[in-house]
């Protein structure tokens, strides 16, 4: 009898452990996530934007209504490198003719990878600052992968849904971008203001859709 008692306690733990770890998966709202890019050179810059094609983060449900922070178990934001746009250059010409050299095989050879992606490994409450979140993970581009971290703000609107702003800076020649780059092109001295920064700025703003899906 003791034995089938401690059966079921061991059971009712088992099964409470399981429920109180379950998770909801957020699909990213693909129209109101975007990221904003800043390239810089030795004199004057670049900036745009690429769009998402897909994303999603799994997120632990919880029935605390005074939580400000999700539980991110997981997550994958896929950018469409596609999709890249410049918007300092008002000139179609000239911004046709950098938008097609980013996507050429200098920079992103879209033609070969189309995409970019980032996996979320760990997600942690910044305890200083009770709206942010420091997040880790892969970022893989030109099928090249390296650990990134960067904070986000994270806020919840009314609807359940959750926004993210974040800012992130890379340095492109990790990922095999290495034109008109510092130490990596010959003569790169010699280049004078042609010269680009290795550094690329990304300012990551996602918002989840209000409905979501059970994760497996």
């Amino acid at each position: 009898m003791k034995l089938f008692s401690n059966y079921l306690t061991l059971l009712f733990l088992f099964s409470f452990n399981v429920s109180s770890f379950a998770a909801t998966t957020h699909e990213i709202d693909l129209n109101h996530s975007q990221i904003k890019w800043k390239g810089t050179k030795v004199v004057g810059s670049h900036h745009g934007t690429v769009n998402f094609q897909s994303g999603s983060l799994d997120i632990e449900d919880t029935k605390d209504a005074k939580a400000t922070l999700p539980t991110i178990k997981s997550g994958t934001l896929v950018a469409d490198l596609n999709t890249i746009k410049n918007e300092d250059l008002t000139s179609k010409e000239y911004n046709d003719k950098l938008v097609n050299h980013l996507k050429s095989k200098d920079f992103f050879d879209v033609e070969k990878w189309s995409t970019a992606k980032f996996e979320l490994s760990e997600a942690k409450a910044d305890p200083a600052k009770k709206d942010v979140m420091n997040l880790k993970g892969q970022l893989t581009i030109r099928d090249k992968t390296h650990t990134v971290e960067f904070p986000a703000t994270i806020t919840k609107a009314k609807d359940g849904t959750w926004q993210a702003e974040g800012k992130l800076e890379i340095d492109r020649t990790k990922w095999d971008l290495k034109y008109n780059a510092k130490g990596f092109t010959v003569n790169w001295e010699a280049l004078g203001d042609k010269l680009i920064n290795n550094e690329i700025t990304l300012d990551i703003s996602i918002a989840t859709k209000p409905i979501g899906k059970k994760a497996t």
